[in-house]
């Protein structure tokens, strides 16, 4: 499974894809939309994102193994950046409210997603 960017004029999309033989043919199989943000990103904008993100790739779970999930944070990580708490603490009023609590505290969301219900890292 790999991550595709797709940018036009103000947006950028990240679908998830995964890469099958099909006839002897290689063919890529959209599984999911994982969201989208505006070019160039503002930190309540990559805030939104990345709480959204963690949703989806949630509902997702019973697709991705551990180590696929953590590939796929390291390639969006890459174009679009996770924000800290000290980037997103300012920025919150900012948004609105469309960022979400698991955003704003001393874990980034990486460490949040992978965390149990007991709130312990692992």
């Amino acid at each position: 499974m790999f991550v595709r960017f797709r940018q036009s004029r103000r947006r950028l999309q990240c679908s998830l894809l995964e890469t099958r033989r099909v006839d002897g043919k290689v063919r890529h199989e959209h599984i999911a939309s994982l969201g989208t943000i505006e070019i160039p990103p503002s930190i309540a904008d990559r805030a939104a994102f990345w709480g959204a993100l963690l949703q989806r790739l949630g509902k997702l779970s019973n697709r991705l193994s551990h180590q696929t999930h953590g590939k796929l944070f390291e390639q969006i990580k890459v174009k679009i950046p996770i924000p800290t708490k000290r980037l997103i603490s300012p920025a919150f009023s900012f948004c609105n409210g469309r960022c979400s609590s698991t955003q704003v505290n001393d874990r980034t969301p990486v460490e949040h997603a992978h965390s149990d219900e007991t709130g312990r890292s692992g």
